[in-house]
């Protein structure tokens, strides 16, 4: 069995820290822009935070329709 990536201390706090840096982002479907002025949803949301953690390289997300999603 491997190790976890957030097994440290210093990982968990990066987690940390990318999650927080999203604070007063609205949801928005399909979006992916950081701040009050952007929106972000579920996906774009945790892709976006493990790959600013370090966890995984980015990943390119296609937007969908939002009739596809409901």
């Amino acid at each position: 069995m491997s190790t976890p990536y957030y097994h440290t201390p210093e990982r968990r706090a990066a987690l940390v820290a990318a999650a927080k840096s999203w604070r007063d982002t609205p949801f928005r479907e399909n979006g992916r822009t950081r701040g009050a002025q952007g929106g972000v949803d579920c996906v774009h949301f945790l892709s976006g935070v493990h790959a600013e953690a370090g966890a995984c390289e980015p990943i390119v997300l296609p937007d969908l329709p939002v009739e596809q999603v409901r």
